[in-house]
């Protein structure tokens, strides 16, 4: 059993690419002065937990929401 704990094996993120949603320090700060001046839009749950899991990476490598053409 250890020696399953102990070795790595790499496994290929769906898509072939994980997306990475963390900014930067600069990135951020510029970011959140940007949306400062975006419309605000209020999001029913399903919506927000969907957003969340786009921005979170766990749906990485989506990168927006997918469309009827998409399915």
């Amino acid at each position: 059993m250890d020696s399953i704990l102990s070795s790595t094996i790499a496994i290929p993120p769906h898509g072939g690419t994980l997306v990475d949603r963390v900014l930067s320090a600069d990135a951020r700060d510029e970011a959140i002065a940007r949306a400062a001046g975006l419309p605000q839009i209020v999001l029913a749950p399903v919506n927000l937990a969907d957003l969340e899991i786009i921005a979170s990476g766990i749906a990485s490598p989506l990168t927006g929401f997918m469309c009827r053409e998409d399915y």
